[in-house]
C-alpha cells in the first residue's frame, strides 16, 4: 500500500506562537526609531484608551455578576417563603376539614352545645396559623427582585 500525498496528514505545528511573537518583536524593533513622536504619542494614547477600556469591561462584569447574585439570592428567600406559606395553608385546610368533620359528628349527635370546648385547641391553632402566614406575607411583599 503506498501513501498518497492527499492521504497523509500534516505535522502538528510548534512554536508557531514563539515564532509570531519573536517576528513581531523584531518588526517593531525595526520600526521604532523610524516613527515619529507624534505617532508614538497617538500610540500611547491609543494604549491608554485601550487599557482603560478593559478596565472599565472588568468593572461592568464585577458589577453584572454581584447584581446577579443579589437576584439570585432573594429569589431563593422568596421561593423559601412562598414554600412555608403554602405548607402552612395546606395544614391551615386540613384542620378546617377536620374541624367539620367534628362539627358535622356534633350535629349529628345533637351535641351542638360542646361546640366551644370541642374545638377550643384547634381555634388556637387557627388562630396561630393565621398570624404566621400573615408574617411570612409581609415578608415575601418586602423581598423585590
Amino acid at each position: 500500500m503506498t501513501d498518497t500525498p492527499s492521504a497523509k496528514k500534516p505535522a502538528p505545528k510548534t512554536g508557531n506562537k514563539e515564532k509570531h511573537e519573536k517576528a513581531i518583536r523584531s518588526i517593531v524593533k525595526a520600526i521604532t526609531p523610524h516613527i515619529s513622536d507624534s505617532t508614538r504619542e497617538q500610540l500611547k494614547k491609543m494604549g491608554d484608551k485601550l487599557s482603560e477600556t478593559t478596565d472599565k469591561g472588568v468593572h461592568m462584569t464585577k458589577d453584572v455578576t454581584e447584581r446577579i447574585r443579589h437576584f439570585t439570592s432573594e429569589a431563593s428567600k422568596l421561593t423559601k417563603l412562598k414554600i412555608e406559606i403554602y405548607k402552612m395553608k395546606s395544614r391551615r385546610d386540613n384542620l378546617i376539614s377536620a374541624m367539620g368533620e367534628k362539627l358535622f359528628k356534633l350535629h349529628k349527635t345533637k351535641k351542638m352545645k360542646n361546640v366551644q370546648t370541642a374545638f377550643k385547641t384547634d381555634f388556637k391553632k387557627l388562630d396561630e396559623l393565621k398570624t404566621n402566614i400573615s408574617k411570612k406575607e409581609k415578608e415575601v411583599s418586602k423581598i423585590s427582585l
